[in-house]
């Protein structure tokens, strides 16, 4: 099935489900309801000091795909990350899209 985009006020874009990827798998989390708990003295669960960010200091704790999130250098390593793992788990499906044409 294909659409017409026309750029009419309710045709501006077209989407088709193309498969998905998980953060958690972008971010090397295997199993994110044990990634941040531990265990204490007694067995009991408790959080092991694990963070994805903090927006304080721009980093995270036990993990740093997210560090210096508005360094150019490293978005562009987010995003190539994104790409590469999208092929990995999709190899028949192109990487990039074209520019859609301006109607």
């Amino acid at each position: 099935e294909s659409a017409m985009v026309t750029g009419a006020h309710d045709c501006t874009y077209y989407t088709e489900y193309a498969g998905e990827i998980l953060l958690d798998d972008l971010e090397g989390i295997d199993d994110y309801s044990s990634w941040w708990v531990g265990k204490n003295a007694a067995g009991g669960v408790v959080p092991n000091g694990n963070i994805e960010y903090n927006h304080q200091t721009d980093r995270g704790v036990g993990m740093d795909f997210w560090n210096s999130r508005h360094d150019l250098r490293t978005c562009n390593e987010r995003m190539a990350a994104v790409t590469e793992l999208f092929k990995k788990k999709y190899p028949d499906l192109p990487e990039n899209l074209p520019d859609p044409p301006c109607l």
